[in-house]
């Protein structure tokens, strides 16, 4: 069947017009100005293929909208509401309850100790004051040790001077060996003490003194804590010489060849010894000046500042980390510096009317008792050391006593207590050998000695010094055998191994890279 022409264009343009309006009925932008009727209008389905008008149009989507729709917009948030102000809150019998028990919390407290912990803080305190006993009692005895060995330079070693030089005589004269190498050792030492004694002599004490008192604090305070630097360092060196010039008088081999060569190392470690002897004796003698200046002193400025020396060293020495050997090390060094100290003020006194200097030697040596005291107690405390450590400290100083005189020991009683202690008695000797002529020169008692009365007298001190000698080193001797201090039990509880090597844990020996 064919259509007329007119008829084709005519439905054409109606089926233009057609969807055109269904377009703008389903557009998105023109929603608004579809009409109702528009919208439920459905024409009728036209098969323009069969007509010859070409291709199907789209189908008609009047209901479902576009995919490409804009994302919808993120919901709105209400205003956070302001906080009613705590003042317009009324407090809930509740919360009274808990601030009142807050109250009384903070007021009374809530901890307690446990019962476990009770006897251990306690035995803490206990412990804390006991070390003040225990480590007196090993000063005490440490004392009494290097007063022994003290007096072993002006007893014993006379004597053993006096049997060296007859043994030689007796030899040279006589063709007999009763001269030793031994003898060697006794004859240097006393030319050690005596040229270190007279060059001591000719240092005058007055211009020494007013040289340090007319300096400022500030140097005086750096001039003591020097000498006190330095004392320790020659009193280990002064050690090590020592035993040096002992082992190469003592040990070298006897021969013919070697008397050359043995003879040179024997004066070049005499030298040495001499040197540091009288370098030693000299810090010691400025020791005795500085604080005689501070005792002698109107101002207690200068006593305040020496005192203030002493809490330097406990600053030092109480925040530091401690064990058994290093107290050892520390508790040698106290004794030896409370024996220096003893002995610098009894030269003090000597020198000068007692009631003067009373007060002032009270306040330097009752300074040192108690930093001493606070010193060893913060020491236990802060590193857990309990006070029976001292004991074993005291078995070592026993095990000395009695080891020197054994029949395989060499070496006399003043070289253990130095190896152990720390203690060099040969300048010390010479320092109170100087004070001692200054005093009898300006009594005038000096030219009283070379009489017949002045000798008598000598002799008589000499032999009451030496009586007090003998019954001094036979009271330790039989209160280290008889104390039970040299039992195994003891000796296995001992910080030290074996008896006969002093320098195990002496008081100048390397502990782990410290020493003290």
């Amino acid at each position: 069947m064919t259509i007329p022409r007119k008829r084709r264009e005519s439905l054409k343009r109606g089926a233009h017009r057609k969807n055109h309006e269904t377009y703008v009925i389903t557009s998105p932008t023109h929603t608004k100005a579809a009409t109702p009727s528009m919208a439920k209008f459905k024409p009728p389905a036209l098969n323009l293929t069969e007509a010859g008008l070409g291709p199907t149009p789209p189908p008609l989507v009047t209901s479902a909208p576009s995919t490409t729709t804009a994302p919808p917009p993120p919901p709105i948030r209400p205003p956070t509401p302001r906080p009613a102000s705590p003042r317009m809150k009324p407090i809930r019998p509740a919360q009274q309850a808990l601030l009142a028990d807050f109250i009384y919390r903070e007021v009374f407290g809530i901890m307690d100790i446990k019962e476990s912990e009770g006897p251990h803080n306690q035995q803490r305190v206990v412990d804390f004051f006991k070390s003040f006993v225990e480590m007196e009692k090993l000063v005490i005895y440490g004392i009494v040790l290097c007063v022994d060995a003290f007096l072993y330079v002006f007893t014993y070693l006379p004597l053993r001077i006096m049997l060296a030089l007859g043994s030689a005589g007796l030899s040279v004269f006589y063709q007999t060996r009763i001269f030793r190498r031994s003898h060697i050792h006794d004859l240097l030492t006393a030319v050690i003490m005596i040229v270190s004694t007279c060059i001591l002599v000719q240092v005058d004490v007055s211009r020494v003194y007013h040289l340090i008192r007319g300096q400022a604090l500030i140097k005086l305070y750096v001039i003591f804590t020097m000498l006190e630097i330095f004392d320790k360092l020659f009193s280990s060196l002064g050690q090590d010489v020592l035993d040096a010039m002992y082992f190469t008088v003592r040990y070298q081999p006897r021969r013919i060849g070697r008397m050359v060569f043995d003879f040179a190392v024997c004066t070049i470690y005499t030298f040495l010894d001499l040197d540091s002897a009288l370098l030693h004796s000299m810090l010691l003698f400025g020791q005795v000046v500085t604080i005689s200046v501070a005792i002698h002193s109107s101002s207690s400025s200068l006593m305040t500042l020496l005192i203030s020396n002493n809490f330097a060293e406990l600053k030092s020495s109480v925040f530091k980390k401690f064990e058994e050997q290093n107290l050892f090390q520390v508790a040698c060094s106290d004794i030896v510096e409370r024996f220096k100290l003893m002995l610098i003020v009894g030269l003090i006194l000597v020198q000068f009317d007692g009631k003067d200097v009373a007060d002032g030697a009270f306040m330097v040596f009752g300074a040192e008792m108690l930093i001493d005291w606070i010193k060893h107690a913060f020491i236990s405390k802060f590193n857990q050391i309990p006070p029976t450590v001292y004991s074993k400290f005291m078995t070592v100083l026993c095990r000395d006593v009695s080891g020197y005189r054994s029949d395989t020991t060499f070496l006399d009683h003043s070289q253990f207590v130095s190896r152990r202690l720390g203690l060099i008695s040969l300048p010390l000797a010479c320092v109170v050998s100087r004070m001692l002529f200054k005093t009898l020169r300006d009594f005038e008692l000096l030219h009283h000695l070379y009489t017949p009365s002045g000798i008598v007298i000598a002799v008589l001190g000499f032999a009451n010094l030496l009586a007090f000698k003998i019954l001094l080193s036979l009271w330790l001797m039989v209160h280290s055998s008889t104390s039970g201090r040299l039992s195994p039990q003891w000796k296995a509880s001992s910080p030290v191994k074996r008896a006969d090597e002093p320098k195990d844990e002496g008081c100048y020996t390397l502990f782990k890279g410290r020493i003290q």
